[in-house]
């Protein structure tokens, strides 16, 4: 622990939580393949796709990867900004508040099995990059045990999580994007789809992060948790942009704020608060 605080001290450059979050979902709309590295050519893109495994998906975001095709690693610098080369079994050693409880869980922190690693984005969401469905950058479900999923898919379980030394936690909005916990407590008449519909979240996503049995029935005085995230429009948005970043269709996010917006989907304000 004390050589983790000594090394963030010594960094050149701790990178944002948002500018953090936002590069992992760009590179997750791009053309990417599970690359288990054993040569120079990490990060590098290999004439169809960028090539990334678990944990050189986080070092070169770190290092400073751009997308830069004629780079050998995708303008990526090696252990550039004070960031060390751990394998996926030590990068946990460069974190601080590690916990197995996953009900306590930041956005941008890292998840931790043996080796193997990925980063939670919030509303029980992860991406990572892993061989274990599409081969390729990804996003998969985590629920309040640590559960680990994709479509119903369950490969194993997080073990650890924490935040890493080289990111700044220090605000927790993404991208204009306001993340928070609530908790609610369910009330005669409700359902899950209510619920969802009223926050503007997914029955899927409470239910992995309530590790709920069965979703058909929850109890009057039954308290969820819910992660919501509100985005404030800036210059030059449409609901087709904002919702490619946020790996969601133009629709849903429509469904989800047509009190706000109203009945046409092209006519939304900067200053706007939607649901995403």
């Amino acid at each position: 622990m004390k050589d983790c605080l000594e090394l963030k001290r010594k960094l050149v450059n701790i990178m944002k939580v948002n500018d953090f979050i936002n590069k992992l979902n760009h590179i997750l709309n791009l053309k990417t393949t599970y690359y288990s590295v054993s040569g120079g050519s990490w990060a590098k893109w290999n004439g169809v796709a960028w090539n990334f495994d678990c944990v050189i998906l986080i070092k070169a975001v770190l290092w400073g990867w751009n997308e830069n095709k004629a780079h050998a690693h995708g303008g990526a610098n090696y252990l550039s900004n004070g960031v060390y080369d751990d394998d996926a079994n030590n990068i946990l050693k460069r974190c601080s508040d590690v916990s197995s409880d996953f009900s306590k869980i930041e956005v941008g922190e890292l998840l931790w099995m043996p080796g193997h690693v990925g980063i939670y984005i919030g509303n029980g969401e992860v991406i990572e990059c892993t061989a274990a469905w599409d081969r390729k950058v990804l996003k998969s479900s985590i629920d309040s045990t640590g559960r680990r999923s994709k479509n119903g898919s369950c490969v194993g379980y997080w073990i650890r999580h924490g935040k890493l030394n080289y990111i700044d936690y220090s605000k927790n909005k993404i991208n204009n994007v306001d993340t928070k916990e609530n908790i609610y407590v369910v009330k005669k008449g409700d359902t899950l789809s209510k619920i969802a519909k009223k926050f503007g979240t997914t029955v899927d996503a409470i239910v992995k992060m309530n590790n709920i049995i069965n979703p058909d029935l929850i109890i009057v005085g039954q308290k969820l948790k819910l992660h919501t995230f509100t985005y404030k429009v800036k210059k030059g948005d449409t609901l087709s942009k904002i919702a490619k970043r946020y790996g969601k269709t133009w629709q849903e996010i429509y469904a989800n704020n047509k009190n706000v917006i109203g009945d046409n989907p092209d006519l939304i304000e900067i200053g706007m608060e939607l649901k995403i």
